[in-house]
């Protein structure tokens, strides 16, 4: 078990002071030996704490030690392991512990239980998800025989705790064979309640039947004891009426006694079958009204997303004839002025024109005439002329009917743009709060904004910025701002797109590089923040580097690449070393929980 726990730690080596660390560092480095060597600063002569209390607390569930108990060392090597290891949170268990696992991590603290087994030596430990609190897991894993600590008289033991360990399995196969039996009594005890139940249940209903019957019964009791008055009170007037008198008052005593327990029992168990009646019809009713809500609310969202679809069909379909109008009308348009061009005196003469429809009725019917009454000997030049003419009307009439629909498909392009506008308005809105806080928090300014226009495809999201105070806001872009403000932006940007979008997960890549070291820390800060929330998807931050000394919570874990089975032991310290003075910077020396330590072999 301690090997287990303790795993690569037994083999390393530990000092109380740098100066010893360096002496052994030397020496190691001078002999090409690979062990590490651990500082452990801290009181190692007080004894050691169990802050999830002592073994005897948890007896009911088979606990015998706690980890530390089980081995002897010094003072500091138990120091050491409890810093690295935490001996003084293992709890070692008898064989009938693993039955108690699970109610004892569910109703203690206790996580981590060694215990035998009919199997061999095992470990149960029980986690819970750092997102999701509800998310528990208990894992259980075999614990292989020592081979650091497999000498001396650790192997014997192991060789008695086999043989143990088999006439154990022996005798918990016979108790399992006899599990298996009480198990089929159990079930065939079962069957027998489930009977007796349904006897109760038919009981019940008799009871029911039986009330009408005990009425009926009760009048003809009370009938025979009218009679049986009327006898008595023939008897009493016989001759020595006196010595039968108290035996028929005990009977018809001992008679009323009985009925008034007949009624009292039939009372209280129409008042039981009522009660469970009421609530059984409750319960159903309850079922019934959320099944038709649920069918209803279904119904209701399989209909409105039926009517989004036709909507959208719609929007689509009145764009695209908008759009054949438009072209229709602007290539009228240029034909027209190609035909007829405008020139200035045609506008003089058109200003000069009366806005009085009559005038203008006469005015066409005087020219109209005084055309007419033009000789022209040429029938060509006439018969364009018409067929031009013809043409101009069929033309007003085409553009007056296009005029028609496009502004009868404009209305409804509006009405439709009316539906989703708003909305987009107000997420835009709380996207553009959140940013500016953002960048307020960071000592600049910024602000998201809803770019609109008559064409759909030119709508956009124009972000702002502002990095220095002599400036004004301006338009983020891939030219006019550095790469670190982009990157500054652009990070902001979807922190702010968190509380309105909802992910598994959230992976960041390399967004750190390029950013001044000042603005990197408030970034960091932000995106810890904003991760960290309840509720929040898990986010990974990918980097080669970061700054030392940032803002490092509970809900942080750093992985370091430099972690491999096959990399060397002393490459795997001095990456953690590395990896300390990264995190908390000149207060790496002082961090004793990260600290490792060597226990002697």
């Amino acid at each position: 078990f301690v090997e287990k726990q303790c795993g690569a730690h037994l083999l390393n080596y530990c000092v109380t002071c740098k100066e010893d660390e360096m002496v052994m560092t030397d020496f190691m480095t001078r002999n090409k030996y690979t062990f590490s060597v651990y500082v452990f600063q801290g009181n190692f002569h007080v004894p050691l704490p169990h802050p999830l209390g002592d073994a005897s607390a948890y007896s009911d569930y088979g606990i015998l030690h706690t980890l530390d108990q089980t081995f002897d060392a010094p003072s500091l090597i138990k120091h050491v392991l409890t810093a690295n290891s935490r001996i003084n949170t293992v709890y070692i268990g008898e064989e009938n512990a693993q039955l108690a696992s699970e109610e004892l991590f569910s109703k203690t603290n206790v996580r981590d239980l060694y215990t035998l087994t009919s199997t061999g030596m095992m470990k149960m430990s029980r986690s819970v998800s750092r997102y999701n609190s509800a998310a528990v897991n208990t894992s259980y894993e075999f614990v292989p025989r020592p081979t650091k600590l497999a000498h001396g008289t650790a192997a014997s033991e192991a060789d008695n705790s086999i043989a143990t360990l088999q006439a154990q399995k022996a005798r918990l196969q016979q108790e399992f064979s006899d599990l298996q039996s009480k198990l089929g009594q159990v079930n065939t005890s079962a069957n027998d309640i489930r009977i007796q139940l349904q006897r109760v249940i038919d009981s019940l209903n008799q009871i029911a039947n039986k009330k009408r019957e005990n009425e009926t019964m009760k009048a003809r009791k009370e009938q025979a004891l009218t009679l049986e008055r009327n006898r008595l009170s023939t008897a009493l007037k016989k001759p020595d009426p006196l010595a039968n008198e108290d035996r028929f008052r005990q009977e018809l005593q001992a008679m009323l006694g009985s009925l008034y327990q007949q009624a009292q029992q039939q009372v209280s168990l129409l008042a039981d079958l009522w009660s469970k009646t009421k609530r059984i019809i409750a319960a159903s009713l309850a079922v019934k009204e959320a099944e038709t809500q649920v069918a209803a609310l279904r119904q209701v969202t399989r209909e409105r997303k039926e009517e989004l679809r036709i909507k959208k069909a719609d929007m689509e379909t009145w764009a695209a004839r908008v759009q054949k109008a438009r072209e229709i009308f602007e290539r009228s348009k240029a034909q027209a002025l190609r035909e007829y061009p405008r020139n200035e005196e045609v506008d003089a003469q058109c200003a000069d024109l009366s806005d009085d429809q009559a005038e203008l009725q006469d005015l066409q019917t005087q020219k109209t005439a005084e055309a007419q009454s033009i000789v022209c000997n040429n029938e060509n030049v006439i018969r364009e002329y018409k067929s031009r003419q013809a043409q101009i009307d069929t033309l007003k009439e085409e553009v007056a009917t296009m005029r028609s629909d496009l502004e009868e498909k404009q209305n409804k392009l509006d009405e439709l743009k009316q539906k989703w506008l708003p909305e987009l308005q107000d997420l835009v809105a709380h996207i553009n709060s959140k940013f500016s806080q953002s960048f307020a928090g960071i000592g600049s300014a910024g602000e998201v904004s809803l770019k609109e226009h008559d064409d759909f495809d030119k709508y956009a999201i124009e972000i702002r910025v502002k990095f220095r105070h002599e400036e004004d806001l301006q338009l983020l872009t891939g030219t006019r701002q550095s790469g670190g403000e982009r990157s500054v932006s652009t990070i902001l940007y979807l922190i702010a797109l968190q509380d309105i979008t909802w992910t598994p997960f959230r992976v960041v890549d390399e967004i750190n590089q390029g950013m001044d070291p000042v603005n990197e820390r408030r970034v960091f800060a932000q995106l810890v923040e904003s991760s960290c929330q309840p509720e929040t998807p898990q986010c990974f931050l990918l980097t080669p580097k970061l700054l030392p000394g940032l803002p490092m919570g509970e809900g942080i874990t750093v992985l370091n690449i430099m972690n491999g089975p096959s990399i060397d032991n002393a490459v795997i310290a001095t990456s953690n070393r590395h990896m300390g003075y990264m995190l908390y910077g000149k207060r790496w020396d002082c961090q004793q929980p990260l600290q490792p330590a060597v226990a002697a072999g």
